[in-house]
């Protein structure tokens, strides 16, 4: 259970400094900034350059965030 408030709070804290223009091209690390890309998906037009960036953001916090609890674990006794 708190793992999903932890989740919900952070989607809404990177959702409200995503409007917040004087973070300028750091808010483009966010999240949620490319969070509705998908969108453009259903229209004739198609772009899937679109949703390069996101993809490209979402593997690196995939990457760092799996190699820090990789870290994490190596420490903890799990098998006892």
């Amino acid at each position: 259970m708190a793992a999903v408030g932890i989740a919900v709070i952070a989607v809404i804290v990177s959702a409200i400094l995503d409007q917040l223009s004087a973070l300028g091209d750091w808010r483009h690390a966010l999240p949620t900034h490319y969070n509705r890309e998908w969108v453009s998906l259903f229209t004739p037009n198609a772009d899937f350059t679109a949703l390069v960036p996101g993809v490209m953001w979402a593997l690196l916090y995939a990457v760092v965030l799996t190699a820090l609890a990789y870290r994490h674990f190596l420490k903890k006794d799990v098998i006892s």
